[in-house]
């Protein structure tokens, strides 16, 4: 593969080992790419490009969504939000 997406920035870190072990480079082999942006993601060797999600802001929008729930009990409608997250490129990509 070109590249590989992982479903946490510590399981591509693990990744990295499985990558260098087997003799690859990155990103000049394959480009890997992170979730979560933990601070280790920013230091380790190449320096993981990660996805950003402020959790933050889910467990707020949460919360009011909860909020509006019990204040309206008998009127439980779905709903959505959508957060943007954030690419930040480093230089494993």
């Amino acid at each position: 593969p070109d590249a590989l997406f992982v479903s946490g920035d510590q399981r591509a870190i693990g990744a990295y080992h499985a990558i260098q072990e087997k003799g690859l480079k990155i990103p000049q082999d394959i480009a890997v790419l992170g979730i979560d942006n933990i601070p280790l993601s920013e230091y380790y060797y190449p320096a993981l490009t990660t996805i950003s999600q402020s959790v933050r802001k889910m467990a707020n929008g949460a919360i009011e969504i909860l909020d509006q729930q019990l204040k309206n009990s008998e009127n439980h409608k779905s709903q959505r939000i959508i957060f943007q997250p954030k690419l930040i490129i480093r230089s494993s990509t």
